[in-house]
């Protein structure tokens, strides 16, 4: 007999790869022996545990905390019983473990053993789209100007005036996997809201010729397609790829501002995500694209933020808020000091202090 316990964990169960994995292990272990034992609590709505009841192969016994017919309002139990009051656990004990669960859905699963997700997403997804998808896509007036040398078009989402636009690559080799190569196209306008038109997927590095020509050439493309020439690049991989766009950009003449930003090797990452989405979120100014929320990895990245191993949408567009929303604060002043008011000894300093927007 081969006695499996835990076999599902919050750690191994956020990627549909993960999650196919156990099953493979769990196919491996009757190559060893016919009879197994496994003990352990679901953490997904894709639980092993269900999959094993429905292949039929297996009896499932579920002993949960409380029966059937118990009732939750506002977060605390109002009835119910348990199903151990040999073992002292009465309804107040019950109480107390919903009290130190993370989550309600850390009860759910833990101690009614529901199959639903155990984990705490930093970013609360239903909030971040309720009303806020969009289907829009850029209006430029009709008197196109030259962008190839620089210079600055007037363009529209809806009735809005587009005040600035920035790419912002995420680059990464595109390993089986791992995180891909991506772009976020993000703009603010006018009236202080931030849309988020697309999620790029580029393609992966070329191993052979150790070359990121194919991702530089699709970022210019995509310059040319939303009129922008404002693109920040992450240097965690390389401090060289500014250099290689720069080349692509020259070859295909077209005149961009590259900014590099290098994040370090911490391990805050996550929270660094979550604190450039979540606060422009709330304020209800994030609106996203159709096809980045219903076509892209962006939506399940957010909801497995902090639990799963791939962020790379979730992280193009935390880097390009970084540079566009103190930007859309401050970009209508100069980058100058200027000492307006003297008044005998209380001298009162009055400066604009900000950067010049580049779209």
């Amino acid at each position: 007999m081969i006695i499996a316990d835990d076999i599902e964990l919050p750690e191994n169960v956020v990627t549909l790869k993960s999650r196919e994995d156990i099953k493979k292990r769990v196919a491996e272990m009757s190559k060893i022996s016919q009879c197994h034992l496994m003990i352990g609590t679901p953490h997904h709505e894709d639980s092993i545990y269900d999959y094993l009841d429905i292949t039929k192969h297996y009896e499932i016994k579920k002993f949960p905390l409380l029966k059937a017919g118990y009732v939750i309002e506002d977060g605390k139990i109002i009835s119910g019983e348990t199903n151990a009051p040999e073992m002292d656990h009465d309804l107040e004990w019950a109480r107390m473990q919903l009290f130190e669960c993370y989550t309600f859905g850390e009860f759910e699963s833990q101690y009614q053993l529901k199959n639903v997700k155990f984990s705490k997403t930093l970013i609360d997804v239903d909030d971040l789209v309720a009303n806020k998808t969009f289907t829009e896509d850029i209006v430029v007036e009709d008197d196109i100007i030259d962008f190839e040398n620089g210079d600055v078009i007037h363009y529209y989402i809806k009735e809005e005036r587009i005040k600035q636009m920035v790419i912002a690559w995420d680059p990464a080799y595109g390993k089986e996997g791992g995180d891909e190569s991506v772009l976020a196209v993000l703009a603010n306008t006018y009236d202080g809201n931030i849309y988020l038109f697309d999620i790029v997927d580029l393609p992966s590095y070329n191993v052979h010729t150790g070359s990121f020509q194919a991702q530089c050439e699709m970022i210019i493309d995509t310059c040319r397609k939303y009129h922008t020439k404002h693109i920040v690049v992450e240097e965690n991989l390389s401090p060289m790829l500014k250099t290689e766009l720069r080349r692509v950009a020259k070859e295909k003449k077209t005149h961009i501002l590259i900014k590099g930003v290098y994040r370090g090797r911490g391990n805050n990452k996550e929270e660094r995500i979550a604190r450039a989405i979540e606060p422009v979120c709330k304020v209800g100014r994030l609106y996203i694209h159709d096809r980045v929320w219903y076509k892209s990895q962006l939506k399940i990245q957010l909801d497995q933020l902090g639990y799963s191993a791939n962020d790379d949408a979730v992280d193009a567009l935390a880097t390009a808020l970084d540079e566009l929303v103190p930007q859309a604060i401050h970009n209508d002043y100069e980058a100058d000091y200027n000492v307006i008011e003297r008044t005998g000894e209380a001298h009162t300093l009055m400066y604009k202090t900000t950067l010049t927007g580049f779209a």
